[in-house]
């Protein structure tokens, strides 16, 4: 349920950002892929990291396993987005 209520929430807020992002000068698709990385890190903190939880049930990997694979990508994203 909480997934479902996340998705659209997004739909909601990604409407006034387009004519704000053009407004300041930033490129439409630069805008999404900002967007859409951050919205991956909120997906993968603790405390519901619910794309690791799928990632595991998915491939048949320990939780543990998937996490330590993420921790790179995840630490990118982070020094990134910052």
């Amino acid at each position: 349920m909480l997934l479902i209520l996340a998705i659209r929430v997004v739909g909601v807020i990604r409407g006034p950002l387009r004519p704000l992002g053009q407004h300041f000068g930033i490129h439409p698709v630069h805008l999404a892929s900002s967007f859409v990385a951050n919205l991956e890190l909120g997906y993968l903190t603790p405390p519901v990291g619910m794309n690791l939880f799928l990632a595991s049930y998915r491939f048949k990997k320990p939780l543990l396993d998937v996490t330590a694979a993420a921790l790179p990508m995840l630490a990118f994203w982070h020094s990134v987005s910052c």
